[in-house]
């Protein structure tokens, strides 16, 4: 029978060629049960934070490239090398994408947060790029036969209630929801047990009281820090008024709902708040089904997206029109919050190390 390319076995090997490379430079992978990926214009967090400048070296992380790890683990071949060149040689660097994302894992600890090593997903895999979206999420699957219990993600997007949230600032994803973005479930096909179950349940994120607290420990940080519901559009292009405007009154219909069902009225407190952006709904599915595998449970201890809002979805400001979006723009304002995403992340996962926090455990008051 024909193996999945991104299936499996294929992650089975690519974990061991990643166990090898990190046990050769001392790792011990028993003591790695966290991740943090990277969303756009995000980038200098591992950059500034990592030692990056002592890759390599004892006291130093490792970098690992995409392809260069799935080349040594026999999951991409000649074909796919040849299409990197090309890349190179119509000047794209294979190593980063259009949105500046580098394609890269680096497994190291974080200044400030001890010795305890952590893996970090600098740079993500966007099905607009054309990626297969088994391959966009293999290394989520990659963290899940490494034992990955607590995941932090991060992404740039666009606000879609601007009399709610405003830019730059910080929100916690609370739900999520997909426009127009077609048949590209990554969980779609042969279902693989061993990664979880056929139908695999997707509510795990609403535990209220948890969800506070992690509102709480983030508003120490960032006083602005809010919650709301993360639309995902196809992209790459950015939406259109009419778009956003389809969203919003979607986003104000099923918050009233929420608002008006027993046990939801607590979760869609207040005005409707969301945002638009091109990534992390195909994340959270691949995460929730790796929940519920019987072999390989993963992401059990936290599971939290932060979107950084970085600009209005269709230029659609609280007072009109704004300026024109523009990527770069974007990731610069990305980069103005990256201080304070960084912080959030850091004091979340101290407070998790310290057993204060965790999905699984009830919230004391």
């Amino acid at each position: 029978m024909t193996k999945e390319k991104y299936g499996y076995d294929s992650v089975s090997r690519l974990r061991d060629v990643v166990v090898r490379r990190g046990e050769d430079h001392g790792l011990n992978f028993d003591e790695i049960d966290e991740a943090i990926i990277i969303g756009s214009g995000s980038g200098a967090i591992p950059e500034e934070n990592m030692n990056i400048e002592k890759a390599g070296e004892p006291s130093g992380p490792i970098i690992l490239t995409y392809e260069d790890v799935l080349k040594e683990a026999g999951i991409i071949g000649w074909s796919d090398q040849v299409r990197a060149f090309l890349y190179i040689l119509f000047g794209r660097d294979s190593g980063e994408n259009d949105t500046g994302h580098k394609k890269r894992l680096i497994i190291g600890p974080i200044v400030g947060l001890g010795d305890k090593p952590l893996i970090v997903q600098d740079g993500r895999e966007h099905l607009y790029e054309g990626t297969d979206p088994k391959r966009a999420i293999i290394w989520l699957r990659l963290m899940q036969l490494l034992g990955v219990q607590t995941i932090i993600g991060s992404n740039a997007a666009g606000i879609l209630t601007p009399n709610t949230l405003k830019e730059p600032s910080i929100m916690l994803i609370n739900d999520f929801l997909e426009v127009n973005c077609g048949d590209n479930n990554p969980l779609k096909g042969k279902n693989e047990s061993e990664c979880g179950v056929r139908f695999p349940s997707v509510t795990a994120m609403y535990n209220v009281a948890f969800h506070e607290k992690i509102l709480d420990l983030a508003r120490e940080i960032c006083g602005s820090v809010t919650d709301g519901i993360y639309f995902r559009a196809p992209g790459p292009n950015y939406e259109t008024v009419a778009t956003v405007l389809d969203m919003r009154a979607r986003l104000e219909n099923f918050w009233r709902q929420g608002q008006q069902q027993n046990g939801l009225n607590e979760w869609f407190q207040g005005q409707a708040r969301g945002v638009v952006g091109m990534s992390t709904v195909y994340e959270l599915l691949t995460i929730f089904h790796a929940m519920q595998s019987k072999k390989h449970p993963a992401f059990q201890n936290l599971i939290l997206f932060f979107s950084v809002l970085t600009n209005y979805a269709a230029s659609l400001g609280p007072n009109g029109f704004v300026a024109q979006l523009d990527g770069e723009e974007v990731q610069r304002k990305a980069n103005q919050m990256k201080v304070e995403l960084l912080n959030i992340i850091k004091k979340i996962l101290v407070e998790s190390r310290n057993g204060n926090i965790s999905r699984m455990v009830p919230v004391q008051n």
